[in-house]
């Protein structure tokens, strides 16, 4: 059986063609997908020498649709006592489209991708808690262009560890998190 001969390969489509497979791929992360909370981590007391901040703070948030690939379950080594003590090293993937994430996200707060370090913000859907995870990882560059062009980002995230930054989004059970959000869940209103 021969490719569909009223497109062309994916490597060589035109332009039409590839908006046409990008719209499909929002639109089926639209379906399949949930909104989540994007919040850009903001620096307010880098020190150069060490190159981290220990008093960053989260001011703004902006929602986006964005599709859990990982269904089975939390990735990672998941929860174990340590040295250090009860460490929960929960993650998951997610796939956002770049377009929807540049009209949404981007334009908001002047962002071409998505940072490591910034926080995604689960919704209440997923289990009725408020659940927060660090970007780890943006795979931006996959090794094989399956539709000739990259159309989506996929986000490695990991359970984010409070360490008494400031959260003030405006949206009230985002800026309720504590640190007591890092050993209990925060029942959502």
């Amino acid at each position: 059986m021969t490719t569909n001969p009223y497109f062309e390969s994916s490597y060589s489509a035109r332009e039409a063609d590839q908006a046409l497979f990008d719209e499909l791929i929002i639109e089926s992360i639209q379906v399949y997908g949930r909104n989540y909370y994007y919040l850009p981590r903001t620096l307010t007391n880098f020190d150069k020498f060490f190159g981290e901040d220990a008093q960053s703070a989260f001011k703004s948030a902006a929602s986006c649709e964005m599709y859990l690939e990982s269904i089975q379950g939390w990735e990672g080594d998941g929860s174990f006592i340590s040295n250090f003590g009860m460490e929960i090293r929960d993650e998951a993937t997610l796939v956002v489209s770049r377009k929807r994430f540049a009209e949404s996200i981007g334009s908001k707060f002047d962002l071409i991708y998505p940072r490591e370090g910034d926080v995604i913000v689960f919704p209440n859907e997923v289990d009725k808690y408020l659940r927060a995870f660090e970007i780890s990882w943006v795979d931006d560059d996959p090794t094989f262009y399956q539709l000739g062009n990259l159309n989506t980002f996929r986000l490695k995230v990991r359970v984010f560890e409070f360490n008494g930054e400031t959260f003030d989004t405006g949206i009230e059970n985002i800026d309720a998190y504590n640190k007591y959000a890092a050993s209990q869940r925060i029942k959502l209103k």
